[in-house]
């Protein structure tokens, strides 16, 4: 995955909202809205994310792959059939800097169905 796959927090919120417009059974678009604005107040909820894998990059930085996944269940779905919505937090960390701390690169979706 280059980093032109890569979805920007807002890109991967809209994402979500498109999957929960389609799916979630309480989910509505407000008819003074649209799905910018939707995207821009939705809250990513907290997620227990998985670490999938770490690896150093050409920039001898270490790219980290947590997945994570959202779910209906079937009584909250519009299918009455469970639903998941599954993707990649990646996470560069910059180790030649005195301050470590990981910095978000984005989001990448895999399943949204």
């Amino acid at each position: 995955m280059s980093d032109s796959n890569y979805l920007s927090e807002f890109e991967f919120k809209k994402k979500v909202c498109e999957w929960l417009l389609k799916y979630d059974i309480s989910c509505v678009m407000p008819p003074w809205s649209d799905l910018d604005d939707m995207a821009y107040q939705y809250r990513i909820p907290d997620i227990d994310y998985v670490h999938l894998d770490s690896f150093i990059d050409e920039n001898d930085d270490v790219l980290t792959y947590l997945k994570g996944e959202l779910l209906l269940r079937a009584s909250q779905s519009r299918s009455c059939k469970v639903q998941k919505f599954q993707f990649y937090y990646i996470l560069r960390t910059f180790i030649d800097s005195p301050d470590v701390e990981p910095y978000p690169m984005g989001y990448y979706v895999t399943h949204d169905e």
